[in-house]
């Protein structure tokens, strides 16, 4: 390419990428890309560049590297950029930009080059007076972690933060501030100014000359003059120089005071997912601001509060939480007392109070339980909440279902003072005092900061961050349930004048996703029960509340003549029959995926409420009960339970043992593992040692806290598979159902080993026939295919099962697998 061809070339590139860079900078809030961004458009606009080819080729070649991460880019070519030049409504541009948009999105998850290093030796190709406006990183070299963060120059956040004691406190009378307690509300958004030259391309901006006289007579005044607009204060030389409402405000704050962080996790169970992004926002914020007066407040879980919103959008009107919004409560107006950064004194054991308290907060959030505070200070030690915190790391059981290894990690580095140790503060001079103040912020990083971040990002969570369902959402504790069962029924209306993929948006994204999950499983199990040999069926039996067949679903032939047996044990009658439904939508479930599995209904309760006290049915030991007519009338291959009791039952284990004496071992149990989360120990017969318990898991992976038990440490692994919304097919009401708990995902569960076996069962000529097909109608032999089909999950030693890797295998491939899994 000659020269001039390589500038045209190189200027149509880079302008189509600034503007993909700058848009996904944008979208997921990454200032670095948007420094970036404007990079190129520097280089392109001043020229400087283009008498040196060999240099254009150089940046040419690396933007091509940054494209293509996490792949190692060593071609001469530039294959994305030569793509993005054509029309941006053809094929190519629009799969080169595909790329492009993920290759920069696996540039923040690498442990290579950060962001903030991209951007460093990006400027060095622009003019050197040109980079002088770029981040100021205090020539600290940030840490090769996950996604370095933007933060502002230290004098901003000292401006801000000294301009707000000066200006924002209340001047209202004691009787005003006890009239209007609940007017004082406002959320503080501070913005980076920047001034530079007109030349540049970008106005310049000049604020007023002259202070606002008489403002902290007006301060509570100002507030509430619009309270649906942003109030712009713009401060000079430590004067307010402009005060004025600017662009309407985003949210409507509900004009209530803050919930302490302290309160949430008192009123409710959060989520996983919730924990997770709280502790990283509070993490990333306190690394940010950690040499600034913003940490020197205290952050504690009082300290930390959520303004509930309202969505003007929602005709409900009712006011949420959001776990991702937590704010900081500073008294700007009072004297507060500062801790000192590093505490010198030999009756301390943790000396850096900063890293402490988010240690402190990190243990609350996890174990989802608030430190209890001894009022009284005189009587409380040093170091009593650094052993507090310790103790819960050390107890696993207070932090239940929530067995984040990544999580639990970046809280006990917080509690460890070696981690944060440095010598140069010995010497305890200001310099000293400086440089370990640097060494820590630089640990706080690496040890909390990005382990946390790599948490939310493997797992989706990052990308889905600001669609966090609010904390009102979650489970409130000591909330009445179901024994052993929970329903999470949803339905989505169709939207009056629009269209059915219109009305498809009026589903959830849990919805949504499970409803794709669900028919990907159920074109699975399809291709493992095709015919290959013998046809004949494998036998599920279903202990619940019955099943009532005056459905379309049930009346189509290929469905009602797998319909096997039934039997009554709650009133003796002869017809299928469910009052209540439940038993009727598990049916289902299991009729799709197991595909050719035939189907035996018992009905041991009228409705989930009553199968708490349905043992004496299930278990007593004679024909007529319906684990001994499951497995000896029905000669059931497998049994699914999704129910389960508090205590245990000699009469169930008996009854068990009966079955498995009389099949020589041959019969699988399958039982809902609980659905009151971690504040229950796991339910029976699912802890049973002859059962494989089942968890619920989102169409992800990710384990519901709100509805399983933690493991026992006696546990080897533990299962889950599909829990949350799952949808079924149109029953008896009409609409499609969409139900939430450990119940729905042990019918997965069980449908799922019943297409495996029934592949195992295809072709008798097979190699290793015999000792595979016997193998795997034992629990040992289930869970060992179990455990090789599934996926670790961030919960240590808890599986997901979802046998994806089987979709694309041949026949042959699949018989390896199931080989390699039950003979190994």
């Amino acid at each position: 390419m000659d020269p001039e061809t390589l500038v045209e070339f190189s200027t149509a590139a880079l302008t189509r990428l600034a503007d993909i860079v700058a848009i996904l900078s944008m979208e997921y809030q990454k200032p670095q890309w948007g420094n970036i961004a404007a990079i190129l458009l520097i280089i392109i606009g001043t020229g400087n560049l283009w008498d040196n080819s060999d240099r254009v080729r150089k940046l040419l070649r690396d933007t091509e590297k940054m494209c293509t991460m996490p792949s190692e880019f060593k071609e001469t070519k530039t294959p994305l950029l030569e793509a993005i030049v054509f029309p941006q409504d053809s094929p190519v541009y629009q799969k080169a930009e595909q790329k492009i948009r993920q290759g920069l999105l696996n540039a923040t998850l690498m442990h290579r080059p950060t962001l903030e290093a991209t951007v460093r030796h990006f400027s060095r190709f622009a003019p050197a007076s040109d980079s002088d406006w770029l981040p100021n990183v205090d020539g600290e070299e940030l840490p090769t972690a996950v996604g370095a963060l933007f933060r502002y120059p230290k004098e901003v956040d000292a401006l801000v933060s000294k301009a707000l004691r000066d200006w924002m406190f209340c001047t209202c009378s004691t009787e005003a501030k006890q009239a209007f307690q609940n007017k004082h509300l406002a959320q503080l958004r501070s913005k980076r100014a920047r001034f530079v030259d007109h030349s540049r391309g970008v106005p310049t901006s000049q604020p007023s000359k002259q202070p606002i006289r008489g403002y902290q007579d007006k301060f509570c005044t100002s507030l509430g003059l619009d309270p649906t607009s942003c109030l712009c204060l713009l401060f000079q030389d430590g004067k307010l120089r402009e005060s004025k409402f600017t662009t309407p405000v985003e949210t409507c704050v509900d004009h209530k005071p803050g919930i302490p962080l302290a309160q949430i996790l008192k009123s409710y169970s959060l989520t996983s997912r919730m924990r997770v992004a709280l502790a990283y926002i509070l993490a990333y914020s306190v690394w940010q601001y950690y040499d600034s007066d913003w940490v020197r407040c205290g952050w504690t879980s009082e300290s930390i509060q959520f303004l509930k919103e309202i969505d003007p959008s929602d005709t409900s009107l009712s006011a949420k939480l959001y776990a991702w919004k937590p704010c900081l409560s500073s008294h700007f107006g009072e004297e507060e007392s500062r801790p000192p950064e590093y505490i010198a004194t030999l009756d301390r054991m943790h000396r850096y109070p900063r890293v402490l308290a988010l240690g402190i907060l990190l243990v609350e959030i996890g174990i989802g339980s608030p430190r209890n505070r001894i009022q009284d200070s005189s009587s409380s030690r040093p170091d009593d909440d650094w052993l507090w915190a310790l103790n819960r790391c050390s107890n696993r059981q207070e932090w239940g279902t929530f067995d984040i290894p990544e999580y639990l990690k970046a809280a006990k580095s917080c509690l460890d003072p070696q981690h944060f140790f440095s010598a140069s503060e010995c010497d305890g001079d200001a310099p000293g005092l400086m440089d370990g103040l640097r060494h820590r912020k630089s640990v706080l990083y690496q040890r909390v900061v990005a382990p946390l971040e790599k948490v939310l990002v493997s797992t989706g969570w990052m990308e889905e961050l600001t669609e966090t369902e609010p904390v009102n959402a979650s489970i409130e504790k000591n909330r009445p349930t179901i024994n052993g069962v929970h329903f999470s029924q949803s339905r989505a209306t169709k939207i009056q004048g629009h269209s059915q993929l219109t009305a498809e948006f009026c589903f959830t994204k849990d919805q949504r996703d499970a409803k794709k999950w669900f028919k990907e499983m159920k074109e699975l199990g399809t291709s493992l029960s095709q015919p290959r040999g013998s046809r004949a069926g494998i036998r599920i039996a279903i202990l619940d509340t019955g099943c009532n067949i005056d459905s379309a679903f049930f009346g189509v032939p290929p469905i009602q003549c797998r319909l096997k047996g039934w039997k009554d044990f709650v009133s003796g009658a002869t017809h299928w029959q469910d009052h209540h439904g439940h038993g009727t939508y598990l049916a289902s479930l299991i009729l799709q995926i197991a595909s050719m599995a035939d189907i035996y209904v018992a009905r041991v309760a009228s409705s989930s409420d009553d199968l708490a006290k349905a043992s004496d049915k299930v278990a007593e030991l004679t024909e007529s009960q319906a684990i001994s007519w499951a497995s000896k009338e029905c000669n059931a291959d497998i049994i699914s339970m999704s129910f389960g009791f508090a205590d245990d039952h000699p009469c169930i284990t008996k009854a068990i043992h009966e079955a498995l004496s009389h099949r020589n071992g041959s019969i699988l149990f399958f039982a809902a593992a609980s659905n009151y989360g971690a504040n229950e120990k796991e339910l029976f017969p699912a802890r049973h040692e002859s059962v494989i318990s089942i968890r619920a898991t989102n169409s992800k992976g990710q384990f519901l806290d709100l509805n399983n038990p933690p493991r026992s440490q006696h546990d080897g692994v533990v299962f889950g598979t599909l829990g949350l919304d799952v949808p079924s097919e149109p029953l008896v009401s009409g609409e499609i159902q969409y139900k939430t708990g450990t119940s729905v995902a042990t019918a997965i569960a069980a449908s799922i080993a019943g297409a495996l076996l029934q592949f195992a069962l295809g072709d008798s000529q097979r190699e290793e026939f015999e000792q595979v097909q016997t193998s795997l109608r034992t629990r040992k032999g289930m869970q060992a295919l179990f455990e090789h089909l599934a996926v670790a999950s961030h919960y240590e030693r808890y599986l997901y099962l979802a046998p994806w890797t089987l979709c694309k295998q041949t026949d042959s491939a699949r018989w390896s697998t199931f080989v390699a899994a039950v003979l190994r």
